[in-house]
């Protein structure tokens, strides 16, 4: 139904399938079209060993290996991965890795949410009855190198603004946890820490370890530390 389902643009080294009858956009170009109902392209990997796309761009400069643009979107998703493999071994659904040291002020991900009150949502669910330890967001940070200058290291840095509220009541919670662990069953304990701090160092050169430092000031009241404990528990214990 398409006047054109191969197009080859000889003189400019390109060729298009679909409904496209001008010149490609890409060397190979896969236009599709709204009245067909399906997808424009769909690769279908039955070997188990190989990748099933590559992708080798390793000239790019300033460019993007991998571009997806859809502005329309309502409920769907500009990137959508389903992994349901019942497969128990160790795996990642995705892996992203900037693995050259010298690239210091590379980022291996970066996200950008400018709309929606949510930027990143971890929605964690684990079902299991045998022993396990289960960890909603892991951390693993090494520096290394023999440095010999000053070195700043945070394991997170959350910075927050708010400067245009103009009224109304605006709080915000720079950390706020809310642990909840009851057992189902009158057995076994249950200890809830809603925060652990083990803060080490060494006595190679000058140190300072503190385990918390609270610094509280710009406010008509300021409050160091505030505790409200329940009655028949302690309210500081050193």
């Amino acid at each position: 139904n398409d006047t054109h389902m191969i197009f080859v643009d000889a003189a400019n080294d390109a060729v298009s399938i679909g409904v496209s009858t001008d010149a490609p956009a890409a060397v190979l170009e896969v236009a599709g079209d709204a009245a067909q109902g399906k997808a424009t392209l769909t690769v279908t990997h039955a070997e188990d060993t190989n990748n099933a796309v590559n992708i080798t761009a390793d000239s790019i400069t300033t460019a993007k290996a991998l571009r997806i643009s859809a502005d329309a979107l309502t409920t769907g998703n500009a990137l959508y991965i389903d992994d349901d493999s019942s497969n128990t071994g160790t795996r990642n659904t995705a892996l992203i890795i900037q693995n050259d040291a010298a690239a210091i002020n590379a980022q291996a991900l970066a996200v950008q949410s400018d709309g929606g009150k949510t930027g990143i949502k971890l929605d964690k669910n684990y079902s299991d009855t045998t022993e396990a330890s289960i960890i909603g967001l892991e951390i693993d940070y090494d520096k290394t190198g023999a440095s010999t200058s000053d070195n700043n290291m945070y394991g997170i840095l959350l910075d927050m603004d708010n400067t245009t509220a103009t009224n109304g009541n605006n709080y915000m919670y720079g950390l706020y946890v809310t642990p909840t662990l009851t057992h189902a069953a009158d057995a076994g304990g249950a200890f809830v820490y809603g925060a652990y701090i083990n803060a080490q160092g060494g006595t190679n050169g000058s140190s300072l370890v503190q385990g918390a430092r609270i610094e509280a000031g710009g406010g008509d009241v300021n409050y160091g530390l505030q505790l409200d404990v329940e009655d028949g528990g302690v309210d500081l214990r050193i």
